[in-house]
């Protein structure tokens, strides 16, 4: 019985040091996953890095060449946005612009930037009573020298009423 129990322990040792192999070899994979993780992390920072850098640098570009572009609409009397060649009122990051310093040259380049090929005419008024005077004034002072928004400087604080709000009409 003394020698059973001898085999028996045997056994288990022989089975205990088979386990701590498989367990050592089942290691070895998991320290390669990690490390290849590792690497992979790494590259990923890179990569999301260089991916910031150029965002930055689109950033940058556009904001030296597009200013305020994109934030120009025309809308009619209920404040619905204008598609085609009619007259609207035009605003400008939700607000109305003030006629001070406007200009043909000023109404051809806010109608490009909104995708239109040119400005047809420009006047000003409290035409949209209601809907202009529940607006904020949001641009004044703007002046063209040239038909392009890049010739264009303005300010977004004013001296100005709402009777001297822009309706521009654009060529489609």
């Amino acid at each position: 019985q003394e020698e059973r129990e001898n085999q028996d322990v045997e056994k288990r040792d022989s089975e205990d040091e088979v386990d701590e192999k498989e367990e050592v070899e089942k290691r070895e994979p998991e320290e390669e996953t990690l490390e290849d993780a590792e690497v992979a992390e790494k590259r990923e920072i890179q990569e999301v890095n260089a991916d910031s850098k150029r965002s930055s640098e689109v950033e940058n570009l556009e904001a030296r060449t597009s200013h305020s572009i994109s934030y120009f609409t025309l809308v009619n009397r209920r404040g619905r946005m204008i598609l085609g060649q009619r007259e609207g009122l035009l605003m400008f990051n939700g607000g109305t612009v003030c006629d001070d310093g406007f200009s043909m040259n000023s109404a051809h380049a806010i109608c490009r930037t909104m995708g239109f090929s040119s400005a047809i005419r420009y006047r000003s008024g409290l035409v949209y009573r209601r809907y202009q005077n529940r607006r904020r004034i949001g641009m004044d002072d703007v002046r063209c020298t040239a038909p392009f928004w890049n010739s264009c400087h303005y300010r977004t604080g004013h001296n100005c009423s709402h009777s001297e709000d822009i309706l521009l009409t654009c060529r489609a």
